[in-house]
């Protein structure tokens, strides 16, 4: 049977590195099949759904809503300044708000802040790598954290503290702080020559319908050579792809015309008779357009848009694509949907962060039919919220009773509801965590665990406790550059533990081997979710990770490696 659960796990992390399946769907389905084959008991499949860590999360989460619609961002804005933005000055500012607030968030925030002439393939990255280095420093500065701590009941050793943390990583955030100051410019050098976002090229259709004025004519005679901020680029007819236009092109009927470049101005092509954007329904471009990234964890991943039924389940169309490092062509309508995909939305008056477009996008600009809390109520929230954190760490209360009485204080005035509270909830994350909980648990009941605890013992028979100890940091580093933070934790947690209770040392250093081994992605856009959020934005390729993720990753492991022995004995 140990084999058995092995195996499964080997499928799921192939599943999880191809990317086949959302992450929710594929451990969600490896724990139904634990449970239908006796391994886990109701008791504890039901348990790991309602752990403590989980729930705390969600409160975060829930929180987080009620935070995004204040004017942080206006007040960062002012503490900043408006001169030039300095990476250490920035870097501070986002390291601090990431120990306590969601990383996505904090990143999404400078996105909309920063002057894009400013940021442009220059800061974004750097404030990704920050922003998960300051989630590193706190308790609920990721969910990384949170989940090991949700571990670490089941096996019943005492929870982290709040602060545990920050013995490794205030240096960690510090050193990395420091590298990316004196050295993200000059990595990224080559990346102040590339054109701004605006200028990229996107990808569009519009059809040209019965009756056009535009049929029979030649793209010259129509005006469609000297577009302002749109290039036509190819013509589809009846599935044959005409590509270098002749402005002499006469267009007929159905023609399919495919733009690049700024579709933020494509409302310019309104104006010509009968020529629908793709996907136009009821003037739904009527409305203001939307940059968003498709998350890692949508259900719209491997589909394609013809099959989605985009404009029913959100209200919006897709006007545009990109994609990272492919140059895309023919219809969009057959283009399956990668993570990471740029998306430019136009959407109707009900398209709001809801439920189903959290679990499906990363929204890069400010909604207008997201109403925003004066000055003064931002204030109030944003305090409230750092006075909470503040005694939950001080142990005069507990973390979670200090977020429900948070929650219950944002109800009461008139915040949120609980209308919103069931919107912002994340099942998608709740099940992929209470999945992750609920395997880890039959890795360590049924000994599959042991087995893979083995093999890292005699891999490192010879190096001794430290040499094991660096083992399994690297596999939990691996297993995140590979997957996701969240499974690099489910997986590596229980090795971890076990291989340290054969050692017949304290479990503590390898349990924290995890933590951070699991929160050190920076080395391609997919491990992270801020990495994946400034890849379209910035422009950055899969070189540009390497180039200044790998410094930083040794910079990260060997402090790791150093520090949390040293304040950690084994």
């Amino acid at each position: 049977m140990d084999i058995l659960i092995l195996i499964c796990l080997a499928a799921v992390i192939v599943l999880l590195v191809k990317n086949i399946f959302e992450p929710a769907l594929v451990f969600f389905g490896l724990l139904i099949f634990y449970f239908l084959l006796g391994l886990i008991d109701t008791r504890e499949f039901l348990g790991s759904f309602v752990n403590q860590s989980i729930i705390i999360l969600t409160l975060l989460i829930i929180i987080a809503d009620v935070l995004a619609r204040t004017q942080i961002t206006t007040i960062i804005c002012r503490l900043l300044g408006t001169g030039k933005r300095h990476i250490f000055a920035t870097g501070l500012t986002v390291g601090a708000l990431s120990s306590f607030l969601s990383n996505t968030l904090v990143v999404q925030m400078f996105i909309k802040l920063l002057d894009k002439r400013e940021f442009k393939g220059k800061l974004l990255l750097p404030i990704s790598y920050i922003a998960i280095l300051g989630g590193t420093t706190t308790l609920i500065g990721t969910s990384t954290n949170l989940i090991a701590n949700g571990f670490m009941a089941d096996v019943g050793l005492k929870p982290f503290s709040f602060f545990d943390f920050a013995y490794v990583g205030v240096p960690l955030l510090l050193a990395g702080l420091l590298y990316l100051t004196l050295f993200s410019k000059k990595i990224l050098k080559h990346k102040e020559n590339e054109p701004l976002e605006d200028d990229q090229d996107y990808f569009l259709e519009a059809r040209i319908l019965p009756e056009s004025s535009l049929i029979g004519k030649t793209i010259m005679e129509n005006g469609l050579r000297n577009l302002e901020n749109l290039f036509l680029t190819e013509i589809i007819r009846h599935n044959r792809l005409i590509s270098p236009v002749r402005p002499s092109e006469i267009l007929v009927e159905n023609d399919i015309l495919v733009f690049t470049g700024d579709v933020k101005n494509v409302k310019e092509l309104q104006r010509f008779d009968k020529l629908q954007i793709f996907e136009q329904k009821d003037d739904v471009l009527s409305q203001n357009l939307v940059l968003a990234v498709l998350s890692h964890k949508s259900a719209l991943v491997n589909k394609r848009i013809k099959d989605c039924d985009f404009r029913n389940k959100f209200n919006a169309a897709i006007v545009a694509i990109k994609r990272e490092g492919e140059k895309l062509g023919g219809k969009i309508g057959e283009i399956s949907l990668k993570a990471g995909d740029n998306l430019v939305l136009a959407i109707g008056e009900c398209f709001l962060p809801g439920r189903d477009v959290k679990n499906n996008f990363y929204l890069l600009n400010d909604l207008t039919t997201v109403k925003k809390f004066d000055m003064k109520n931002s204030i109030f929230i944003f305090m409230s919220f750092i006075v909470t954190v503040i005694i939950s760490a001080a142990g005069v209360i507990s973390l979670i009773k200090g977020l429900f009485m948070l929650l219950f204080l944002y109800m009461l005035i008139g915040y949120t509801s609980f209308k919103d509270m069931l919107k912002n909830t994340n099942l998608n994350l709740i099940i992929l965590l209470g999945s992750a909980l609920g395997i880890s648990k039959v890795l360590v009941t049924n000994g599959a665990s042991d087995i893979i605890s083995d093999a890292v013992l005699y891999i490192s028979q010879n190096i001794g406790v430290y040499g094991t100890f660096i083992v399994v940091y690297f596999l939990s580093l691996i297993l995140t550059e590979l997957t996701l933070n969240a499974s690099a934790v489910a997986i590596a947690f229980p090795v971890a533990y076990l291989t340290a209770t054969a050692l017949g040392v304290n479990p503590m250093p390898f349990i924290f081997a995890v933590t951070f081994g699991s929160s050190a992605s920076f080395l391609t856009k997919f491990g992270y979710q801020t990495n994946m959020l400034v890849s379209g934005a910035g422009n950055y390729k899969p070189g540009d990770f390497i180039k200044l993720g790998l410094p930083l990753s040794i910079i990260y492991s060997v402090i790791v490696l150093v520090l949390v022995p040293m304040f950690f004995k084994f």
